[in-house]
């Protein structure tokens, strides 16, 4: 699967964090970033690698908690990285705690 593909489909979409359903608009995938409007109205920068490097670990382990991406990955946009990758085919979240899961 190509991820920056699947995460192309979801430009101009309007997802919701997990937990507290909070919207945002997916603006652009561009080929080092994702940006998104908060339910703020405030413009937010993801880096690619805060995406890439937490659907890498949740490939290798079949699953990652929102815990995992803060510690690791992206600890000022977790909820928002975990909000994109919950949104890309075959995956799967329960909340409290948010965990993502890979059905193969």
């Amino acid at each position: 699967m190509n991820l920056w593909s699947e995460i192309k489909k979801l430009e101009g979409k309007e997802l919701h964090t997990l937990d507290r359903r909070k919207p945002l608009l997916v603006l652009e995938v561009a080929a080092d970033h994702v940006l998104i409007e908060t339910s703020e109205n405030k413009t937010r920068y993801i880096r690619w690698a805060e995406i890439q490097e937490s659907w890498d670990y949740l490939e290798r382990h079949s699953q990652i908690t929102r815990s995992k991406i803060m510690e690791s990955y992206s600890g000022f946009n977790s909820a928002y990285v975990a909000a994109i990758i919950a949104n890309v085919g075959g995956v799967k979240h329960s909340i409290k705690p948010i965990i993502l899961r890979l059905e193969k």
